[in-house]
C-alpha cells in the first residue's frame, strides 16, 4: 500500500508526505515540494498505529490521502510514477 497527502499548513517545511507499507514496516517519505522528486527526509515505523499518530500531528485527515500504486521493482520507493 502506498499513498500520499499534501500538507495544508503554509509555514511547514514539509509540503507532501508519502507512506509505503510493506512487510518490512511503514516507510514515511517527506518532501519539501509538491513536485515529483526524491524526498529530502524519511523515517520508519514498525506499526501503522505509530505512523497514524505522526500523521495526526501533521494535521493529515484520512480523507486527505491519495492512494497510488506500489513502487515498480527496481525503482525508488519515494517517487510517484
Amino acid at each position: 500500500m502506498r499513498k500520499y497527502a499534501f500538507i495544508k499548513e503554509k509555514e511547514s517545511e514539509i509540503k507532501k508526505i508519502m507512506v509505503f507499507a510493506s512487510t518490512e514496516g511503514i516507510s514515511v517519505f517527506l518532501y519539501n515540494t509538491v513536485n515529483n522528486v526524491s524526498c529530502f527526509a524519511d523515517t520508519h515505523f514498525e506499526e501503522l498505529e505509530a505512523a497514524k499518530e505522526y500523521f495526526d500531528e501533521m494535521g493529515i485527515a484520512e480523507e486527505d490521502w491519495i492512494i497510488i500504486n506500489d513502487p515498480i521493482e527496481g525503482y525508488p520507493e519515494d517517487l510517484i510514477y
